[in-house]
């Protein structure tokens, strides 16, 4: 079988290659074309896209507009892209032609249903009747509905001074995800197949594309996840763990409001956030690149008194993403929506005791109760309460963290889930030899 993979991201080995630092994402993406590429029935191929003013590194085929370089067990394919979230250049559009027709693959897999890249592919694919599989990862049709959840108007509307130079307020980034969302849409109804693992996005592709043919398959998580386990005695207790703090939906401001009550009985609590500091309150500099959202977290962390209880971590690599979920008392998912996120399943994996929001495709991940505690995203005294509940009671925390990392083992096992996945190719390609 003759596979390209089509990602939004250079890959760590790729970049590798190239001289390129990589970026601390992706990660999943590395376990599952290890053992995919490992299987001796199928050539992989993977296209990234090279951003940098969509410049060819030394060792470019010449006359093609991409750059080919060998990995394990693996090609990749990198191909010039100006990183634009809407569309997508007329030069990237013909490298990815090329690359198609120096290939040659049986089948594409596209992960992301929301990207320009992804329907360009499927545009593609469908032209050449080449089958192309879609992986869902979330759909920003839908989250675009959910993109500014309980948010005051006048937070939504105003600009700050990088607002206004990059003329992109809240009520724009809404907006461009909605445009986004209109391109997710054209890209399913291309692709004859999609890939997902939760009822949420079942539900929601099959409203959107009832045609298409569902495919069930778990990801894969970052390797090193599977190697460490969560112990309660080697954690900073009453620290509070969230994994973004980049948009709107992923949910801070409910966690800094939670905070206010969690403070009131663990005066002591410290909630760190992965990922820079977006508050702006380090330097002129930083205050000049403030967005309107991250003035609101200000604004919400000073009126409240939480400057002292709020940490941000910085730019997390792997091994330091995994070290700060093993000394958290407690991972916080507080999403307005969530199809099933990868940092959910890296906590519980490792066994961190887990609250998440009662949205998307979460329940499918985790038991409320048994497995962690789910609550309705815009009650933050429910996340209080929570909260507090697992910072009080050793024996609840040990019992949610044994229950959640057997849960996560199994669907996030690596073996069954790449087993499930090349089943999915080859069930593909046998039927299109039997037509």
């Amino acid at each position: 079988m003759r596979i390209i993979w089509l990602v939004n991201i250079l890959l760590p080995e790729a970049a590798a290659i190239i001289g390129r630092k990589a970026l601390p994402y992706g990660g999943w993406l590395i376990s599952a074309s290890e053992d995919v590429a490992a299987d001796m029935n199928v050539e992989l191929a993977i296209i990234c896209p090279l951003t940098s003013g969509g410049n060819l590194v030394s060792g470019s085929v010449t006359g093609h507009p991409f750059t080919v370089v060998e990995g394990q067990n693996k090609r990749f394919y990198l191909y010039p892209s100006d990183n634009d979230k809407v569309k997508l250049n007329d030069a990237a559009r013909f490298s990815i032609e090329k690359i198609i027709n120096d290939f040659k693959p049986d089948i594409v897999h596209v992960f992301g249903s929301e990207f320009p890249h992804s329907l360009v592919m499927t545009e593609l694919c469908k032209e050449k009747e080449i089958t192309c599989i879609v992986s869902i990862q979330g759909l920003v049709s839908i989250y675009a509905t959910h993109y500014l959840p309980g948010l005051p108007v006048n937070v939504q509307r105003r600009y700050t001074f990088r607002d206004l130079v990059r003329r992109d307020n809240l009520l724009h980034q809404k907006k461009v995800f909605a445009e986004r969302g209109e391109n997710e849409v054209k890209t399913l109804r291309n692709a004859g197949h999609l890939i997902g693992r939760t009822e949420w996005d079942r539900t929601c592709s099959s409203l959107i594309v009832p045609e298409a043919e569902y495919h069930f398959c778990n990801e894969t998580l970052r390797g090193i996840f599977y190697q460490k386990e969560w112990d309660i005695e080697a954690c900073e207790r009453n620290s509070i763990f969230i994994s973004s703090a980049i948009l709107p939906l992923k949910g801070v401001h409910f966690m800094l409001e939670a905070l206010k009550i969690i403070l009131k009985e663990f005066p002591d609590a410290r909630l760190y956030i992965s990922g820079p500091d977006v508050t702006g309150v380090n330097g002129i500099r930083n205050k000049l690149k403030v967005t309107s959202y991250g003035k609101y977290l200000n604004e919400l962390i000073s009126d409240n008194g939480l400057r002292t209880s709020v940490v941000f971590t910085g730019l997390l690599n792997e091994e330091d993403m995994c070290g700060q979920y093993l000394k958290s008392n407690v991972f916080v998912c507080p999403s307005s929506l969530e199809n099933s996120p990868n940092s959910l399943g890296e906590a519980m994996i490792l066994g961190v005791p887990c609250v998440a929001s009662f949205t998307g495709g979460i329940p499918d991940m985790l038991e409320n109760g048994s497995e962690g505690f789910l609550y309705q995203h815009d009650a933050p005294y429910m996340l209080a309460g929570h909260v507090c509940k697992i910072l009080r009671d050793e024996d609840l925390s040990v019992r949610l963290s044994r229950n959640a990392r057997k849960r996560a083992l199994r669907t996030h096992d690596r073996n069954v889930n790449s087993k499930r996945l090349l089943e999915i190719y080859s069930g593909i390609i046998k039927t299109q030899g039997d037509i």
